[in-house]
């Protein structure tokens, strides 16, 4: 869920939901509903994308200018189906709407991923994390993958042209034996303040997979706004 709080744009107090439709088919589209008058009614749901898409973990957002953007991973076709390892690269994409949630372009591209699916808990494994810069309307996301060289990390991209391009993945997480990072989640705080960056941290035992430690054990991260610098 959204609500636009920008003042000075169109839309102003707009609520917009946003969840997956799952059906008889292998299709699971994001779909969406908006509010003018603070939930009392609202518009009649639409998909955001192609109802053949199969996609989960829609993270929507309103921009400065009024528009929204919905980031969500896109299974694309790499067969997924519960809990099974994917078969090829997915992505993560995201659809813009320049008329507050209404209507949408056509997706485009943030990253391919290689899922990261943790094996002794249930993670966030298809929930990547967004949210803008309400100065800049920069997009941040982060998500958790397996990296180039094959270790599961979590991994950072942003974008300062709406999605017109995006910046090289990073990881945030640095690699450390035995330990697997999972469920990130990202929030900006007020220009020049340093923002929390938390995820969990799971120990398994290289033999059995077996999870060792698996409370939440958050790490704070910390990234200044307009940076690509973590702590």
């Amino acid at each position: 869920m959204a609500i636009n709080t920008f003042a000075s744009s169109d839309h102003v107090g707009r609520i917009l939901v946003t969840w997956t439709e799952f059906g008889t088919t292998s299709a699971s589209p994001i779909w969406r509903s908006y509010s003018d008058d603070h939930g009392v009614t609202w518009s009649a749901p639409s998909a955001v994308h192609s109802s053949a898409t199969s996609a989960q973990g829609s993270q929507p957002m309103f921009l400065p200018d009024g528009r929204v953007a919905i980031v969500y991973w896109n299974f694309a076709g790499s067969g997924f189906g519960g809990g099974d390892d994917a078969t090829e690269l997915e992505e993560v994409d995201m659809v813009v709407s320049n008329d507050g949630g209404a209507s949408y372009a056509s997706p485009t591209l943030v990253t391919t991923v290689a899922r990261y699916n943790q094996p002794s808990i249930r993670t966030g494994v298809f929930l990547p994390s967004a949210t803008t810069d309400r100065s800049t309307g920069a997009i941040y996301v982060v998500y958790q993958a397996f990296d180039a060289a094959g270790n599961p990390r979590i991994l950072f991209t942003k974008s300062t042209n709406t999605g017109a391009t995006w910046t090289a993945p990073i990881a945030v997480t640095g690699q450390s034996r035995g330990r697997e990072f999972s469920i990130p989640r990202f929030r900006l705080r007020p220009t020049g303040k340093r923002s929390p960056f938390p995820f969990m941290i799971s120990a398994t035992a290289a033999a059995t997979r077996c999870c060792a430690i698996c409370i939440s054990l958050s790490l704070l991260m910390a990234v200044r706004p307009g940076s690509q610098t973590f702590a």
